[in-house]
């Protein structure tokens, strides 16, 4: 990528001085932050980056697109042996590290250490997906797209309110935890591990699929249709969102909660639960160890 043009200052903000760097590209599509910077995204008509940084951190600021990728990234490594000891100072503020990109759209955003996105504009996108792992914190993001994937590992965390038009994604595992909306055809959900999923939805479809000990929970919406795979020890909670038909199959010692008005076809084993609400027509396929119950009835657990 050709590099426009650069801009650099110093200002003194409380004890810290601060580095300013500005920086045009010709262009990139995905974007990598990693160590622990704050981000902002901005949507804009160039692809612009702003550093803003501890003095003594600026020059292992690292800065540059790379095959169509903006890596943004602080070179410990080459840390000096005085400003490590400076750096580990008891009750010293934690040095500035933040960063803003400016984009008219990418495809990928990819978090990692502990990184924060605190601010976000809407992105647009025919196709975008989000990963994030470690201790990365995605605070709120918004974005209009066709399709979408949110990846989450370790112990990320991310809010995200997305309008897909065809289908959202979210894949989550260890103890990472996503806060997902999504208004459009559907949304699949896969959580593995201890990770746990909360999603708003308004759509024709929803897919879920639960390991381990995660959990989801559809906090609010409508949906015509839902399959379910519950395995291990792991929890669906459906009872707040209105369905018409659902198809479950659960094992080991799952637990789901769902509302489904229409058809509710079952296959249950192991010593699972599945507890519903409304009237529906009750298809079973099998049920062996397991107990289906309705909402109201005074056994339930």
């Amino acid at each position: 990528m050709i590099l426009t043009f650069a801009l650099a200052f110093i200002f003194v903000a409380g004890a810290q001085k601060t580095s300013v760097h500005e920086i045009e590209y010709e262009s990139f599509t995905s974007v990598k932050v990693s160590d622990d910077f704050i981000v902002r995204l901005v949507t804009a008509d160039r692809y612009k980056v702003k550093t803003m940084v501890d003095e003594r951190l600026d020059q292992h600021v690292k800065a540059y697109v790379q095959n169509g990728t903006l890596h943004v990234t602080l070179d410990r490594k080459n840390f000096s042996s005085d400003l490590k000891k400076a750096l580990r100072v008891k009750g010293a503020p934690a040095p500035k590290l933040e960063v803003e990109v400016a984009f008219p759209s990418v495809k990928l955003i990819e978090l990692s250490g502990n990184t924060i996105l605190h601010r976000s504009d809407v992105l647009y996108a025919e196709e975008f997906t989000l990963n994030a792992s470690d201790k990365a914190r995605i605070d709120k993001i918004y974005v209009d797209c066709n399709t979408a994937e949110i990846n989450l590992a370790k112990n990320a965390y991310a809010d995200v309110e997305v309008k897909a038009d065809d289908m959202l994604y979210v894949v989550t595992s260890n103890s990472s935890k996503a806060v997902v909306k999504q208004t459009g055809k559907g949304v699949k959900i896969d959580a593995a591990g201890s990770s746990s999923v909360n999603a708003i939805i308004e759509v024709d479809k929803v897919d879920v699929l639960t390991a381990g000990v995660s959990s989801a929970t559809l906090l609010s919406g409508t949906a015509e249709d839902m399959t379910v795979s519950a395995i291990g020890s792991s929890k669906i909670d459906a009872e707040a969102v209105s369905i018409s038909k659902a198809a479950m199959v659960q094992s080991g010692t799952s637990k789901c909660y769902v509302n489904v008005t229409d058809t509710l076809k079952v296959n249950l084993t192991g010593s699972t639960m599945l507890t519903f609400k409304n009237k529906p027509y009750i298809d079973v396929e099998r049920i062996v160890g397991s107990t289906l119950i309705k909402a109201d009835d005074p056994r339930r657990k």
